[in-house]
């Protein structure tokens, strides 16, 4: 009971904060943290994500066709995955469809003098270039928005850090 008599009365100086006794007789510990910018949770323990780190990664690897990685630091993995697969959906269907189409002679020509091959590719690229655009238009909205929006939370809800 010493030691935590002792205790009540300093300032501790925690992950991300300080806390401080805010009790007013010796029967209740009432601690109150003061969290430093940066950190949340009632014992400032939770770093928060940096919304410049975030966003950066949510704009500016998309033009390298690699969507979704501000989700996926944060820990957001659904919409992260969704957005890097739709983005990789050119490399992950095109390229290997098309190579299976030359090597089993998918490409030979039928009667109006094309090939099967050409008008299944051509479909599947059409297809695969609507999922990369809509994936990186989708990436860019929201490292915009985790730019703009102040009040934009992390998933375990608590605001981007500046």
């Amino acid at each position: 009971m010493v030691a935590l008599t002792a205790l009540r009365h300093q300032t501790v100086d925690e992950w991300g904060g300080y806390c401080e006794d805010q009790s007013k007789d010796s029967s209740i510990i009432v601690m109150r943290c003061v969290c430093y910018s940066g950190y949340g949770a009632p014992d400032c323990s939770y770093k928060k994500y940096s919304r410049a780190l975030v966003a950066g990664l949510q704009i500016g690897l998309p033009f390298l066709a690699i969507d979704g990685v501000g989700w996926l630091v944060m820990g957001e993995r659904q919409r992260g995955l969704a957005q890097l697969l739709m983005g990789l959906a050119l490399w992950l269907v095109l390229i290997p469809v098309a190579c299976v189409m030359c090597c089993c002679g998918w490409m030979k020509k039928d009667g109006n003098g094309i090939g099967v091959g050409v008008g299944v590719a051509g479909c599947l690229y059409c297809v695969a270039t609507m999922l990369m655009i809509a994936a990186w238009a989708w990436s860019i909205a929201d490292g915009v928005d985790m730019l703009n929006n102040v009040d934009f939370t992390d998933p375990m809800g608590f605001t981007l850090a500046p």
